[in-house]
């Protein structure tokens, strides 16, 4: 049964690794998508920095070894910062390429969350 256990960890571990990395990934690419000339887009990019650097403070509080309680705020950090710049993107002039890109990663970060208070609990257990 504790190899069961021990899989069941390593596999989602191997989740919110990979997770982490598509959403860096989707994040870097919607810095080269939305251009910094126009104000719009230029309100857009702030917010779109302030979720790469919490997603930068998140995978170093996990390099760090820092207690759950540190991941997991530094987790909801990211996903509200998605969340925002979801929100802000569909207000917006942007085209259905960068709205569909925003949904996918608020969507990805909520998923993001999830796993991680998954593990959370499983490690409590």
């Amino acid at each position: 049964m504790a190899d069961r256990t021990d899989e069941a960890v390593d596999a989602l571990a191997t989740r919110i690794v990979k997770l982490i990395e598509d959403l860096d990934q989707w994040l870097r690419a919607l810095r080269v998508i939305v251009p910094p000339s126009k104000p719009w887009q230029r309100a857009l990019r702030v917010l779109l920095d302030d979720a790469d650097r919490r997603m930068q403070i998140l995978r170093m509080t996990e390099a760090m070894g820092k207690t759950d309680t540190e991941i997991i705020e530094a987790a909801v950090n990211v996903e509200i910062a998605c969340r925002k710049f979801n929100l802000a993107i569909h207000g917006s002039r942007a085209d259905s390429l960068v709205k569909a890109s925003a949904k996918t990663i608020a969507k990805g970060c909520e998923t993001l969350l999830d796993l991680m208070l998954q593990a959370s609990t499983n490690q409590d257990q």
